[in-house]
């Protein structure tokens, strides 16, 4: 049986460790940002991870396979080694770079054993658009809970393939969450999953979670309407202001 890692009702998680509320904003996917005091109120580390040169896991969102690795960016190992040390849950989002089978496999079996070495498995939660990376982890891991990250809206982006392809597959029958925008909540094509808990993401400029929280007028309402649309989680941009309105 998959664990419950996510222990409240609604979870707060931060994006990136991205800051949009500071004057001097910390780099995201560092483990400066992860910890930086306008988020210390996150249930939950979420992180990019990708297969880059020499088959080190790095920390980054933008494809880095084929460049010059940007200054700053940190490996994998850094932040498991602050995950060992806390009870803070890991939301792990495999990026969809790779597309040769051999290299998806060689990913997610370093993924596996970097988990296993930091004895982190039982506070991790594996995402991803690539349903390919999420089966491989699932064989590997069968108990580790599994995010299927999904694109409803730009039809020319390949996470919008990506997410047609899961959505017709029996991926669907192991998933244990759905992690769509925040302005597609309801959206029809995932109307058939409602029963799917979701964690609702925002793009890395936006402030819409908390946008859409605000709308609602008392805590009341807020927690009334995450249960309607079966919401127990929101990765955000501004940790801090998303637990006002939560708590």
């Amino acid at each position: 049986m998959t664990r419950s890692i996510l222990k409240k009702a609604i979870s707060i998680g931060t994006h990136r460790g991205i800051v949009l509320t500071s004057i001097n904003p910390p780099k995201q996917n560092t483990l400066y940002s992860f910890t930086h005091p306008e988020n210390k109120h996150a249930d939950y580390i979420e992180c990019d991870c990708q297969l880059g040169p020499h088959n080190n896991l790095w920390l980054h969102h933008d494809n880095i396979t084929h460049q010059e690795i940007p200054s700053e960016t940190e490996l994998l190992g850094k932040l498991l080694n602050h995950i060992k040390k806390t009870n803070i849950p890991l939301y792990l989002e495999l990026k969809y770079y790779e597309t040769d089978p051999e290299r998806k496999q060689l990913f997610c079996n370093k993924i596996v054993d970097y988990l296993t070495e930091y004895k982190i498995v039982d506070r991790t939660l594996i995402a991803s658009f690539d349903p390919d990376l999420l089966n491989l982890i699932k064989t590997k891991l069968t108990n580790i809970p599994l995010i299927l990250n999904v694109e409803l809206n730009q039809l020319d982006h390949p996470c919008y393939t990506f997410t047609q392809t899961a959505l017709n597959s029996s991926l669907m029958t192991t998933i244990n969450y759905i992690a769509p925008h925040i302005q597609n909540y309801n959206h029809p094509n995932i109307a058939s999953f409602r029963h799917i808990p979701k964690l609702m993401w925002e793009d890395k400029e936006e402030r819409s979670i908390e946008k859409t929280l605000q709308e609602l007028k008392t805590k009341q309402e807020r927690y009334s309407w995450c249960e309607t649309h079966n919401i127990v989680g929101f990765t955000t941009n501004t940790v801090k202001e998303v637990y006002d309105l939560l708590y």
